[in-house]
């Protein structure tokens, strides 16, 4: 087993549309701790990429890898959005 690997490498495109509403203003002037965050959700195909030793070392066969990811790619590559929330807090000196 040293050695062998499954990775499965699942990513949004690096640009998406989004659509979202936020709550936070930066006023400079003013010092101190502030709140902020955002709700919304990102548009777009989700993709799906792996790497693996596994075949080549005849562990499992290539049908049985594909059947795999491609029970993965039907579940999650089904949706094209992705919700997405963020909350955070920042100090301005």
């Amino acid at each position: 087993m040293n050695g062998e690997y499954l990775n499965v490498d699942i990513s949004m495109p690096n640009f998406t549309p989004y659509i979202g509403i936020g709550y936070g203003h930066r006023n400079l002037n003013v010092k101190g701790f502030e709140i902020y965050g955002d709700v919304g959700i990102k548009i777009g195909r989700v993709n799906i990429d792996y790497k693996t030793s596994l075949v080549d070392s005849k562990k499992v066969s290539q049908a049985d890898l594909d059947a795999q990811i491609e029970k993965i790619r039907s579940y999650i590559g089904g949706s094209n959005v992705l919700p997405t929330v963020s909350i955070g807090t920042s100090y301005i000196f």
